[in-house]
């Protein structure tokens, strides 16, 4: 096709921009296809993909079978990340795992999705906007669809994606009739076009086997342009209108059709498919054309491969509305389908009927692989509905099978099984030592088995070791997302950066991906680290913000819950710290027993502060009753109650449960729990371990760690920030100098957006709007390493990094009005008791003494401004309604006031008037 001057800039102007995608949305007919044809022709590397014709359903599935193809050791990685799908390693790592691998290909790619418009229903888009979002800067994503599609545009700011539709692609000359363009064909030709037209997109070398002079015909034709097109060079895909054009005029050509092409097409490609390996696209041809024998072939030779294998039940759960022929038991493979097809829409009466006779049929057939898989999918529909005592009968007779006749399936079953060991009654050591095994590591399953492990050893209170199996997986894929629940363990173990630095990766990705569930744990830990640093006002916000994103019943809410109860005991109010934590118990104890210890331990710190020290043994008793053996909670308060019963001199064997204390704390990785708890619960423990000569190297390991604690307050330099009214930033009192002003400014707009950082592009726009790119570079190249000598120069210890075109700015010392006034407004927020809120306000109007950055007029600043003034006004406003509702109208009055003075633009004279009369009646 020809294009014209402004479609051929069009392209040009694609390539050259720094948007990450283009949106294609125009009707068949407009000549997108030779139009994304010819942009894929000025392209290194080009990844197709059709909605019509490609698995969507399972699109990670795809998306790594059609971007890695000389990588197999990464491609199985990816692979065993995609049967692993726990809560934090899903299609989204997978996804920005592989945005990571394109990013080292060298020269410019593009990644073209066409037919858009046919996605399945419940596809999610949020794993493209996600895609486009972190698209590397030598990717180009185009989406092409013949309507609209409705992503959320807000997630791509700063910079939307290109959009062209019908009326910006237009060609010099106009579309052919398809009449015209079949001129100067043989009717042969014409009754082979139509003949092959049933099928949307199909492998020139089917072609080849069906009719060889058939491959040059649509070569030439797709050169030819307008409604023929390859895609891959080995893929042909015919236009919708020529397709339909064709089968409007079938009739013309069916005797030639009936005398060459005379083999139903369907069937013949289902064949071929088989035969090249493509057993799920065969499978379904098969199914709809009724064809049991070889859709039954087809679910034989999957079961036979770990990678087809690995697909089977996601395949099956997501075409479970399909219609499919009925079973047959002549057809065993394609009933082990149909059972998971079953099990899926929760039909387990006959779905665990189907695998219990499959696993009888497939041991008499002597095919060990698919009894195994039989026996494991049983298991696993007995482990969803509760019947875990059923699992031992299922697996152990196949593992004593395995063991004499396939190892190498004993060990896949060893590695699927992991959740089961306390059914099948396995040591949990015998499982390290197989998943560990060198064969293990090439399987399919093995991230899988090494979380499964990790989790199995933190559940049993080895934290040390799931801390060692998770930096195994780590090192083995460094996209690996540790569980949120691990993570603070590391700080236990005494790796304060290192877990401060997973945490904030952690956070980090959750927050980019919408990662809800114990995101709670998160902030929890980084508060943890915060204390450990001496920042107690950023801590308290974030146990505050723990407890309000942990919404679900469940251990991690309770968890933060009693941490912050904890927190606050220690370094705010242990009063109203008791009260919460008193509430939470009996909630605790009348709905969730089984997290009544986290509340027990909170509710005897409370008392252990407030020098009640009966009080506080009675609840670490009963906390040392309802633990888990080695548990944190066992372990503070076993601590509580010996610590007590070591001054009333009562405690009969101190020896030995002394050093039970200190060896669980060493042997299960919690040494920070005694550094961290020192001074209130451990202190006697360790003066009566000294006097005897019990841990003596742990002892002095804790010593040490406290040593480092103290030191470390003293040896970083602390930055203060004032930043309401004008801007003062010191050090130890004295005012910073900054070598030029726009230093200054830099660090202020990198404080203001904080863990988000800012983008380079948003920098340049405040800083150096009109100055040429490179130049505007270059000057914030020049500022960061001003940035950076001026924090040195004062001992200030911080890290500036660039991800994804941001730089972020981290101070672990840093004083500010402004975090304190956003902690204060964290916990007026959630904070229902009139009088506490009244204290919080009270902090927050004396925070307040002026405008927020007055002196800085950066759009930023200003919207922070503004956002502040409103979060005040609002915050007095609910205040002063809630203090009038009680009668309280003096106080009511004197809010109203600072509201005033605050919000000049607004008449609150009414609210006075209504007030003084309130105030007039009770005199």
């Amino acid at each position: 096709m020809k294009y014209d001057t402004n479609t051929n800039t069009l392209i040009n102007e694609i390539m050259a921009n720094n948007t990450s995608a283009v949106m294609l949305f125009a009707p068949a007919g407009t000549g997108k296809t030779d139009f994304l044809t010819e942009l894929a022709n000025r392209y290194h590397t080009v990844f197709w993909f059709n909605a019509v014709v490609d698995d969507f359903d399972l699109f990670c599935h795809t998306l790594v079978g059609k971007v890695v193809k000389n990588d197999e050791q990464f491609k199985l990685k990816m692979y065993q990340l995609l049967f692993c799908d726990s809560t934090f390693n899903d299609c989204n790592v997978v996804a920005m795992s592989i945005l990571d691998y394109i990013s080292k290909i060298k020269g410019n790619c593009l990644m073209i999705f066409e037919r858009m418009e046919r996605l399945p229903k419940d596809f999610d888009l949020s794993l493209l906007e996600r895609m486009i979002k972190h698209c590397p800067s030598n990717l180009k994503i185009v989406i092409s669809s013949e309507t609209f599609i409705n992503f959320d545009y807000t997630r791509f700011e700063p910079i939307y994606p290109k959009l062209i539709d019908e009326n910006i692609l237009t060609h010099h000359t106009p579309l052919p009739d398809c009449k015209t363009y079949l001129e100067g064909l043989e009717d042969e030709h014409i009754a082979f076009l139509t003949y092959i037209s049933e099928l949307i997109v199909f492998d020139s070398m089917f072609v080849r086997e069906i009719y060889p002079e058939g491959e040059e015909l649509l070569r030439m034709l797709s050169r030819k342009e307008y409604y023929v097109a390859t895609r891959d060079v080995r893929y042909f895909r015919i236009n919708t209108l020529l397709r339909n054009y064709l089968a409007e005029n079938r009739d013309k050509y069916e005797h030639i059709i009936a005398e060459k092409f005379s083999a139903p097409l369907i069937p013949l490609y289902a064949d071929y498919l088989y035969r090249n390996g493509e057993h799920y696209s065969a499978f379904i041809f098969n199914c709809k054309q009724n064809r049991l024998s070889e859709a039954d072939k087809c679910i034989k030779a999957i079961l036979s491969d770990e990678i087809r294998l690995l697909r089977l039940w996601d395949f099956a759960a997501s075409r479970k509305n399909m219609e499919y022929p009925p079973v047959d038991e002549s057809y065993p493979y394609y009933k082990l389908y149909m059972g998971i097809v079953a099990a899926a829409k929760g039909e387990y009466e006959v779905s665990n009927k189907y695998f219990k006779d499959l696993i009888t049929v497939f041991s008499d057939l002597g095919d060990n692989l698919a009894e195994t898989t039989a026996a494991f999918l049983l298991a696993n529909s007995y482990d969803k509905q509760g019947l875990n005592d059923e699992i031992a009968g299922v697996i152990n007779p196949i593992m004593a099978k395995l063991s004499r006749a396939n190892p190498a399936i004993l060990n896949v079953l060893y590695c699927l099984t992991v959740p089961f060991r306390k059914e099948l009654n396995i040591p949990i050591t015998e499982y390290e030592n197989k998943i560990l095994s060198p064969e293990c590591e090439k399987t399919l399953f093995y991230i899988k088995a090494l979380e499964d492990l990790s989790i199995a050893y933190f559940n049993i209170g080895n934290y040390r070791r799931a801390i060692m199996i998770a930096d195994k997986l780590k090192e083995y894929l460094p996209t690996y997302v540790v569980p949120h629940s691990q993570i603070a363990f590391r700080y236990y173990e005494g790796e304060v950066e290192k877990a401060e630095m997973i945490a904030k990766e952690a956070l980090d990705f959750a927050i980019t991906n919408e990662i809800e569930t114990d995101i709670g744990l998160l902030y929890s830990t980084l508060g943890m680290i915060d204390l450990y640093y001496g920042k107690v006002r950023e801590a308290l916000a974030k146990y505050d913000l723990a407890v309000k994103l942990s919404k679900e019943n469940n251990a991690t809410r309770f968890y933060v819950i009693g941490q912050r109860c904890i927190a606050y005991a220690r370094f705010g109010d242990p009063n109203y710290a008791k009260e919460v934590a008193h509430i939470y118990l009996k909630q605790c104890e009348t709905y969730f027993p089984k997290y009544v210890s986290m509340l027990q331990l909170a509710l005897s710190y409370c008392y252990l502060k407030l020098g009640d020290s009966e009080k506080a043994y009675k609840y670490a008793t009963q906390c040392v009753q309802t633990s888990q053996a080695r548990s944190t909670n066992w372990l503070i308060g076993v601590a509580i109650a010996t610590s007590h019963m070591l001054v009333k001199g009562d405690l009969k064997d101190a020896h030995t449960l002394v050093k039970n204390i200190l060896r669980s704390s060493s042997s299960y990785g919690m040494k920070m729990i005694v550094v961290d708890n020192y001074h209130d619960i451990f202190s006697k423990i360790i003066s009566f371990a000294k006097q005897n000569k019990i841990e003596e190297d742990f002892v002095q390991e804790v010593e040490d760690a406290l040593k480092k604690k103290e030191k470390l307050k003293h040896s970083v330099g602390s930055i203060n920030i004032d930043m309401f009214g004008d801007v003062r930033i010191t050090v130890g009192g004295e005012v910073v100098q900054w070598k030029t002003r726009k230093s200054r400014d830099l660090f202020l707009h990198y404080i203001l957006a904080g863990e988000q950082g800012i983008d380079r592009s948003v920098i340049i726009d405040y800083l150096w709007k009109d100055y040429l790119y490179e130049s505007a570079i270059n000057n914030l190249k020049t500022t960061n390493n001003i940035i950076r000598k001026t924090l040195a120069a004062y001992n200030i210890d911080y890290k500036l990094d660039y991800i994804n075109s941001r730089y972020i700015l981290r101070i672990d010392n840093l004083e500010s009005d402004y975090s304190h006034y956003k902690s204060l407004m964290l916990r007026y927020k959630v904070e229902t008791n009139t009088y506490k809120m009244m204290e919080i306000m009270n902090q927050i109007l004396e925070l307040y003494k002026g405008e927020f950055a007055a002196d800085i007029t950066y759009d930023d600043f200003a919207d922070e401004r503004k956002s502040i003034r409103q979060e005040i006004v609002f915050g007095l406003l609910r205040l002063i309604r809630q203090l009038a509702m009680q009668g309280e109208y003096m106080d009511a009055k004197r809010y109203l006031s600072h509201l005033i003075i605050i919000d000049k633009q607004t008449d609150y004279s009414h609210m006075m008037a209504e007030l003084d009369s309130r105030i007039n009646l009770t005199e």
